[in-house]
């Protein structure tokens, strides 16, 4: 039984052994000939191919061989011409036969969905669509997968190789190949998007992996590259290791690790260019309370721009931010939601070639529950009384509020300090005159202590002093009330009331002046007056203490005048 061991190109040509019939040989040697007289270019520079060696076991013949490992067993005068056996029959145990990769037998080798994300779909023959719903699933040769904006699909093959497609890429798998265990042949058409290619090498077996899109063919292996097709047809390949090889219009362009290239449709690969490094990200905070994310970063040399992605796992697959963001401008993320995310960026240069990516720069994002709407006081508001009524409104995940008022911005020493208030009002009490700062934070039901709000800047003034009372005096059906006038004062409010809680108005009147009159209650009994001072500003202070005063019960004139002029009639009368 023969063995193999697999090889790059071409290795040394073992020497020959002596067996079987000599005129057999001469014949098989002469058929052999004409055949390879009549090889076209192509196989002859199978030489260039990956090769695999097998090992010659007793009783092995070369025929025997083509016959076990070949696709196409009548090729096997090309494994004569190229392992120079001058007779096909005379091979002995021991000796090596180098056979092209290519030529060995294949079968069908399905890819299996290694990651999942977003909007992706298997076109298979027939127009037959899949909507691909876990991890797990077959990718067999024939089959097309699609990415929407906000899908991602990786796709691995048992000899550990891979390949990473994200949002709005189109993706043919043309070929899928294992041949004869030793060699894995692939081949991909790429429509649309981005590739991000790993090829794994192991020993004793060798592979072609080769991504064609609409302007160029890049084949590698043993390596990690990107591939990329522009809304013009250009074709942009990166790589990062290993090697590879960029064909379009007949001109091949080797690149190795650290170098791209650029073909634009119809031209052929522009010379390998060196890849940027990428910038660097400085210290930022671990976790942010508030948005927009925003991100330092030092300028890489020569870079028009930079590719900056945010991921939800550490690998960059699950990506939820990708933009191209130009040189010289801050880095700004919005819209995150909250979560664990990690960061990662690339330089971009002036033809679009993206470098290798930095670290990954991991960060945690926390912006609920957010920070309540404050509705009174308003910012800048002047207060008179001496206790504030603060309110804000509901929010919606969070379970209690934390309040702190202060008499300065930095909130060092708050004179007011709560926490967990289940309610949406709070009255602060007596606060001297003076200025405040009043902010508001929600709590949530984990205990998570959200943003405090933007300070609401708010000055208690001294309310006017209560006003003293000159004169009350009653002037027929009037009642004047007169007080002494109150420094700052621009107006006073006069109440006339049936109680002295004054819980029953009977009027109500602002003068200008520190006098004021009423109409006097007709009903007997006492009544309350009282008084308080307003300034330029609107503020009002505190009442004056009621003073109070009598309305008695009047004699009846009328009537008794009523029943003398009856009295002195029916005088008359008698």
């Amino acid at each position: 039984m023969a063995s193999h061991t697999g090889a790059a190109g071409n290795g040394s040509v073992p020497a020959q052994g002596m067996g079987g019939p000599a005129g057999d040989g001469i014949r098989r040697l002469a058929a052999v000939a004409v055949l390879l007289a009549t090889l076209p270019a192509s196989v002859v520079a199978a030489r260039c191919e990956p090769s695999v060696e097998i090992t010659v076991s007793p009783g092995d013949t070369l025929l025997q061989l083509c016959g076990k490992h070949l696709e196409n067993p009548g090729r096997c005068p090309t494994i004569a011409r190229l392992n120079h056996l001058q007779n096909p029959d005379l091979i002995h145990p021991g000796q090596r036969i180098r056979i092209p990769a290519a030529l060995f037998r294949g079968t069908g080798l399905e890819g299996v969905i290694t990651f999942l994300s977003g909007d992706v779909r298997l076109e298979g023959k027939g127009g037959i669509i899949e909507q691909l719903a876990g991890i797990g699933g077959r990718v067999p040769a024939g089959g097309r997968l699609v990415t929407g904006v906000t899908g991602a699909v990786e796709v691995g093959y048992e000899d550990g190789s891979s390949f990473l497609m994200r949002g709005n890429g189109s993706v043919d798998v043309v070929r899928a190949l294992r041949r004869d265990n030793v060699f894995f042949d692939r081949e991909l058409l790429l429509g649309k998007g981005n590739l991000i290619t790993r090829i794994k090498r192991a020993t004793g077996r060798e592979q072609r992996f080769e991504i064609r899109t609409p302007s160029a063919v890049a084949g590698a292996r043993g390596t990690e590259f990107r591939v990329g097709v522009g809304r013009a047809g250009e074709t942009r390949t990166e790589v990062l290791e290993g090697r590879v090889g960029v064909d379009a219009r007949g001109r091949e362009v080797p690149l190795a690790a650290g170098e791209g290239t650029l073909v634009r449709a119809g031209e052929p690969p522009l010379p390998p260019q060196r890849l940027l490094a990428p910038p660097g990200v400085e210290a930022r905070p671990a976790l942010f309370r508030s948005g927009p994310v925003r991100f330092a970063h030092t300028e890489a040399p020569d870079a028009a721009g930079y590719r900056v992605m945010v991921a939800r796992d550490g690998d960059m697959k699950e990506l939820v931010y990708d933009a191209l963001l130009p040189a010289g401008e801050p880095w700004v993320i919005r819209g995150l939601a909250d979560g664990a995310y990690h960061l990662s960026s690339r330089s971009v240069d002036r033809l679009g070639l993206e470098g290798a990516e930095s670290g990954t720069v991991p960060f945690t994002v926390r912006l609920n529950p957010l920070p309540p709407f404050v509705k009174t006081p308003r910012d800048g508001e002047r207060a008179c009384n001496r206790s504030l009524t603060v309110g804000w409104l509901k929010v919606h995940d969070a379970v209690s509020y934390r309040l702190q008022v202060a008499g300065g911005r930095s909130f060092s020493t708050p004179v007011i300090d709560r926490d967990a208030l289940d309610a949406t009002e709070f009255e602060t009490g007596p606060l001297n005159a003076g200025t405040y700062f009043v902010r508001l934070g929600s709590i949530a039901a984990d205990g998570y202590r959200g943003e405090w709000t933007n300070p609401v800047e708010v000055t208690v003034v001294p309310p006017p002093a209560a006003p003293e009372f000159e004169e009350t005096r009653c002037k027929g059906s009037v009642l004047d009330v007169r007080v002494r006038a109150v420094p700052g004062a621009r107006s006073y409010c006069f109440q006339l009331a049936r109680d002295r809680a004054f819980a029953e108005l009977l009027g109500e009147e602002v003068a200008d002046r520190p006098a004021a009159s009423f109409p006097l209650p007709t009903e007997p009994g006492e009544y309350f007056v009282r008084t308080a001072a307003i300034d330029g500003e609107g503020c009002q202070g505190d009442f004056s203490p009621p003073r109070s005063f009598q309305v008695n019960r009047s004699f009846p004139y009328g009537a008794l005048g009523i029943l003398g002029v009856a009295g002195l009639l029916l005088g008359l009368l008698l």
